[in-house]
């Protein structure tokens, strides 16, 4: 199962997968920022009888350069509404499940930026923190 924003992409990646490596493969075209959507998502598999086994998160948003006190708000809020909470909702909607079977796998990838520090890309850091400490805790 392929997960994005962009169908187009989306589609041509299960084009290549499909035909170069012989799997079935779907695809659903949503926000990972959006908590309903990914719980429609979830809801609809599981009417399907089909749970993922792996999630791999890796979506991201490094928008921005401005050093902390010159930066955008709105910046902020969309990648942390991406980068922090998306990964946090696709995470809760799918681990029960892999957790209830005693089976699965949680991938989490983020920038190498979550663990260094650069004054005009600090916000892009602490992005990428959750993936670095998540599968810590």
């Amino acid at each position: 199962m392929l997960v994005g924003r962009r169908r187009d992409r989306l589609e041509a990646l299960k084009q290549q997968l499909s035909g170069e490596a012989g799997v079935e493969v779907r695809v659903a075209s949503l926000d990972v920022s959006d908590r309903d959507a990914i719980a429609s998502l979830r809801d609809e598999l599981e009417r399907s009888d089909w749970q993922p086994d792996i999630l791999i998160n890796n979506a991201g948003k490094a928008l921005g350069l401005d050093v902390v006190h010159e930066g955008s708000i709105e910046d902020w809020d969309e990648m942390i509404d991406t980068n922090v909470k998306g990964l946090l909702y696709l995470t809760r909607a799918f681990l029960p499940a892999m957790v209830e079977r005693n089976r699965g796998h949680v991938v989490n990838i983020g920038s190498t930026a979550g663990a260094g520090f650069t004054p005009r890309a600090m916000s892009t850091q602490r992005r990428s923190l959750p993936c670095v400490g998540l599968p810590k805790g």
